[in-house]
């Protein structure tokens, strides 16, 4: 058995501010979520034209992650 798992990447709009990518960086590493955006803002002051498309990016191409509680009745 493998030590890592095949996980993908979503935006977790549950714990979003913005658009849940941080919040589904978070997630998909393991790490918590306020650590995420805190190297986002850091991130974005030193290089903030490719943190800024980043980000864009990822809010336009990552799907939005689906909540089991939206399932369940």
């Amino acid at each position: 058995m493998s030590v890592f798992r095949s996980r993908k990447l979503y935006k977790n709009g549950d714990k979003k501010v913005i658009s849940g990518v941080c919040a589904g960086v978070a997630d998909h590493f393991n790490l918590h979520v306020d650590i995420v955006r805190v190297i986002s803002v850091v991130a974005l002051i030193f290089a903030p034209m490719v943190t800024g498309i980043a980000y864009l990016l990822a809010t336009i191409l990552l799907p939005e992650m689906t909540s089991i509680k939206r399932f369940t009745r």
